[in-house]
Parts: C-alpha cells; structure tokens; sequence
C-alpha cells in the first residue's frame, strides 16, 4: 500500500528533528528533499532500484529506532505538522485511489516519464516515448519513490504527487495549539482555496503548482527560522536543489529565495552586531545556498548532454533566448499580441473554475466564457498586494516588521520580473498565433501568484504572528486573526472555486466527456493485450483520427513502456511500398487500431488478406515481409 511509504519519510523527518532540534515542518520538509535529491543521486549513478530499496530501509529504521527512544524517554512525538502529514495523504488515498490523468501533459510527458521508470528502473533518455525528454526528473523519482515497493499504479502517482504538494505548506500548521485548534480548519480552507484557484488542485501531474508551493514554502521558512541559527537557513539548500528538479523554470524563483535568505543573513547579524562585517559562518552559509543547487542543476546538464538529450528552452534557454532573440512579428502582428496580453492582464479571472477545469489550459479566446461580474485578474492581484502587504508589516510585532518587509518586497519584485520575462518571451518562443492567443499564460502566471497569495496569507498565521499575552490561554483572537478572516471572505466573495475535483475521482463516471477518459475506457483493455504480446519491441501505430493530436498522446501513453510511433496522416498508406518498408524497417510490429472503409482499402492493397491488424515485421535477407499476430485476450 502506497501509505506505507510514508513511515520511512516519517522515520528520517523524526530523527532529523531531534538531532539537529528542528521544527517539525522544516524536519518534514528537509526529510523530503533529502529522499528526494538522494534518490536523485542514485539514478545518476545508475543505482535506482538500489538506492531507493536502501533509503526506505534506512528510514524504517530510524522511524523504530526513534520509537525506542521515545519509549525511553516517555514522550510522544506530537504536533499538528506531524498529524496532517500523515492524515492528509490517508483522506486524499479514500478519494483518489482510482484517479486518472486527464490532460494533455499528463499524457504527452509527465505520466510517462514514471511508467518508464518504474519498467526500466533507470532514468528517461533520449529514446522515451515522452515528448520532453530534457524536462528535470523531480516529481517523476519522488513517484518512483513512492512506487517501487507498492507496485505502480495512476492513483499511487498521484499519491506521491499529493505529498509533494502539501510538504512545503505544513508550516503554516507550526506553533498551533490545542487551544488554537480552529486555525487547522482555517488553513486548509485556505490551502483548499489557493489550490483550486491559482494551481492545478490536488489531481493533478502537472509540476507548476509544485513550482510555486515550493517556492512559497521555503520562502516561509526562511522567514520563520531562527535567527540565532544559521544552520536552519542553510539547510534550505536542499528544498532549494528540489525547485531545480521540478522544472527549469524554477531557476528565477530559487534566485529569488537565495536572495532574501542572504538579506536575511547579513540584516540579522547587523541587528546583532551593528555591523556589515562578512563573517565566515555567512559566507560559508551563502556558498552553500548557491552551490548546492547549482551543482544539483548542473548534474542534470551533464546527464542529458552525455545521453544526447537536448534542451527545449525553459528556465536558462529562457533567458538566453531573452538576451539574445528577436521577434519575427510584424508591427501589426506585435501591437495585437500586447493588446491580447495587456486585456488578459486586466481583464481575465485569475482563478480557475468550471469552465477552466474542462479545457485546462487558458487562451485568450475563452475569455469570452467567463461571465463573473466580480472577480480578481492578475492586474488586481498585483495592486493589491502592496496594500495588504503594508497592512501585515503594521501588524506584526515589531522584531519582525523588516522581515516581513523583506519577504513581502521581494516576492512582488519577483513577480513583477517572472510577468515581465513572459511577455518579452511569448514572441520569441511562440507561433503568431499561439502568442496572440497566451496559450498557458495563466498556468506560468500562477508561478508567482500562488506564492503571493499563501505568504499574504500565511503570514498572519500563528507560526508568525504572536498573539497578545492576555489572549495567549483564550481562543485565538486578535488582529492577524482579522485580517485573515477578511482574506478568506475576499477569496469566497471574488474567486468562487470549484472544488469538485479535491472530493470527486477522475474518472469517466465524474468526467463524462473528457476526452482522454473516453478514449481509456474503449482501449485500455486492447492496449494491455497489445502490451502483453510484444514485449520491450518497437511499435509503429496507424491512428488516422482528425482530431488534435490528444488521441495520439494518450495512446502512446497507454502503451509505454513499450516504444511507439503514432503516425496520423490519412494519406500515409498511399505512399508508395518502398517508401513504407524503408519506414516499417525500423519497427518490430506495426498496429492499424482503426477500421474504416478508405483505411481498409489501402489495407487490403498492401496487406491482402491478412486478418490481423497486428503486424509482425520479418526481416529476411534483405526483405520486409508482414505476418498476422493474433492478440492474446
């Protein structure tokens, strides 16, 4: 059961709290990124399977050896961070058990590069079935992680997928007590809020939610530290590496983090010196947050370049392409993208509802579709953030007004910069038409907003805001509490969310008309055959469908990890039969899934009467001959 896999998390997150007296949300979230990065390590190496089955090990064992110490010292390892990590993951394993992907990316990438793993045991190279083999290898180890022992499954993915998601928020629960109970139902709506308004939800494969809660996490933790203890800054190294595996472009966030972390280095040890001197203790601190990542980064540079793998421009390619590239755009064709970009920025609904759940990605022709009199745009977000901001550094007590400042300022610079590269960027990456039409502008743009809306909000938490001395026995109650009520009334009132999908499976039961579900329930039984019959050969899969090319993706998908090609010309078996056999040469079977009366013809011309829609490649003495497989039921 995928649950279990919790306990070795547990087991490192305990004894990482006890020997160096961390708080148990940075013990949790540095017990992670360490798994996380050492499994990492091993698929480098080419120790997969190994490294995974020694870290599990190692932390059941320290899990019971930290039971034996509690046993002697009579105490219980409790708080509100420790339970929710445990809890959460059981509720969300009641509901999505049996979850599906539904999404393009899901399909064309993220779901595949797991079930090649978990096949293979080895990290996704250039021949993968995946469309973006370069893409960094985070949340697919942590799924495999989560996977090898259990067995594979889409609902145990999406497990994993969960915990790596809630990880970097179980700050927000640090310093609750058990009279402050209701600010645990207060949380998670907050959680449950954000997560259905700015991110993708909690079913979900896509990494740019992770991104962003990543990012705010660490970013939270970095603010709640300690300030006697430079240690607990520079173990946030690790959650920092952990941005750079989910995806490239979490290289201007990690600047970001790295940066206010050493503002808060060199203004803690001013406040305590009243002095600027550099001492060896932050240097050595500093060196730490920028290498450590770097170095993490660079291996997987090194890893794709030696396997060939290349590229597709994000994160570094991004900021190449930023400093070096030039528009083809006419003026006419410039003048429509920034008037699309500046309305979508004005005028759009930043949340997600419905209508962004059916078609997933935005583009600025469904801006018409959303009918909401009230509502928050990226443009709103951004002014009011300011205000609030300046709200929550008057409120705080006084030790923490410039830290807050600190945090506060540089997430909206941040934000303001990530906005500016993405508009410069569209037209240099993209088609007329895909530019004008800011195709996934939203699910970049939540990269910044969703952090600014859990450190708005999170900052007014009792993990970083103290309440009054005669309020501290009561329930909690006070200014910060205020303000956070008002939040949570502003996203109920402007951004109603649809939060179907946290209590409904992904199904084709609950999602009638998703197309990829659909496609599942009519072939996942002929795919597995398929599967069952070749083996580890390569498949070449006629699939003339009109449509956009999900049908596609999702068969390749559903067919990994066997290698295939789906080619969805109509016109292909008109090709002349030379051509085809220099074509079919390079596949073991080829596959015509689809009957028609055009496609049977030209069929029945190449094939005669072969019954079989299956089809053995023979290679013999310099000649391509075609046999009949019969598919194992």
């Amino acid at each position: 059961m995928p649950l279990l896999i919790l306990l070795p998390v547990l087991g490192a997150a305990l004894i990482l709290r006890r020997q160096l007296k961390l708080s148990d949300s940075l013990a949790i979230l540095c017990a992670v990124s360490g798994i996380l990065i050492g499994v990492y390590l091993g698929a480098l190496t080419g120790f997969l399977q190994g490294t995974v089955y020694a870290l599990t090990g190692l932390g059941m064992f320290l899990l019971l050896w930290e039971f034996y110490l509690n046993i002697k010292d009579k105490t219980l390892p409790f708080s509100f961070p420790l339970l929710l990590f445990l809890v959460l993951p059981v509720l969300y394993w009641l509901v999505h058990a049996e979850s599906k992907p539904m999404f393009w990316d899901e399909y064309s990438h993220w779901g595949i590069y797991i079930r090649e793993m978990a096949d293979t045991h080895q990290l996704y190279g250039a021949e993968t079935n995946a469309s973006h083999p370069d893409y960094p290898p985070g949340a697919p180890l942590w799924q495999y992680f989560f996977t090898l022992l259990p067995g594979y499954s889409e609902g145990a993915v999406y497990l994993a997928q969960f915990v790596l998601l809630i990880t970097p928020l179980l700050v927000l629960f640090e310093k609750i007590n058990v009279r402050q109970w209701l600010w645990i139902p207060a949380i998670l709506a907050l959680l449950a809020l954000a997560l259905a308004n700015f991110g993708h939800g909690i079913v979900s494969l896509y990494t740019d939610h992770i991104l962003s809660v990543w990012y705010a996490g660490v970013m939270l933790q970095a603010l709640s530290s300690d300030k006697t203890r430079l240690l607990e800054i520079g173990l946030l190294s690790m959650p920092l590496s952990v941005i750079l595996l989910i995806k490239d472009a979490g290289l201007p966030l990690v600047v970001s983090a790295v940066f206010l972390m050493i503002c808060l280095l060199f203004y803690r040890n001013f406040r305590e010196k009243k002095n600027f001197a550099l001492n060896r203790t932050i240097l050595i601190t500093t060196i730490f947050l920028v290498m450590i990542p770097l170095m993490v980064q660079g291996a997987w540079k090194l890893n794709r370049s030696m396997n060939e793998v290349y590229s597709a421009g994000e994160g570094t390619g991004l900021i190449q392409v930023l400093l070096t590239g030039e528009s083809s755009f006419s003026e006419q064709e410039m003048q429509t993208y920034r008037q699309h970009f500046w309305e979508v920025l004005k005028d759009q609904q930043l949340s997600r509802n419905e209508i962004s759940q059916g078609f997933n990605e935005f583009g600025y022709r469904l801006m018409r579709l959303f009918k909401e009199k009230f509502k928050l745009t990226l443009l709103g977000l951004l002014l009011l953030f300011p205000l609030w901001s300046v709200i929550i550094i008057i409120i705080s007590d006084t030790s923490r007004k410039k830290e807050y400042g600190m945090g506060l300022g540089i997430l909206f610079l941040t934000a303001l910069a990530y906005l500016f590269v993405m508009y410069r960027t569209y037209p240099l990456i993209h088609s007329v038409e895909r530019a004008q039409n800011l195709v996934s502008f939203l699910r970049y743009a939540h990269s910044v907003s969703l952090p600014m809306l859990f450190l708005g909000m999170g900052l007014l938490t009792p993990a970083f805001q103290s309440l009054p001395k005669k309020l501290q026995s009561s329930l909690p109650f006070g200014r910060h509490t205020i303000l956070y009520g008002i939040g949570l009334i502003m996203l109920l009132t402007f951004e109603t969310p649809y939060l179907k999908p946290f209590y409904t499976t992904a199904s084709i039961e609950n999602h009638p008309n998703n197309t990829a579900l659909r496609w599942r329930r009519n072939t996942d039984g002929i795919t597995s055959q398929i599967k069952q019959t070749i083996g580890a050969s390569k498949l070449w899969v006629h699939l003339p469908i009109p449509d956009n090319g999900f049908l596609a993706t999702a068969l390749r998908y559903q067919l990994t990890p066997v290698r295939s090609t789906v080619n969805r010309d109509p016109e292909f078996l008109k090709k002349p039969g030379g051509e085809l056999a220099k074509i079919w040469n390079d596949y073991n079977f080829l596959w015509f899934p689809v009957k028609n009366q055009e496609t049977d013809v030209h069929f029945q011309k190449l094939f005669g009467t072969i019954n079989s829609r299956l089809l053995k490649v023979i290679k013999e003495e310099g000649q391509l001959n075609l046999r009949g497989v019969t598919i194992t039921p």
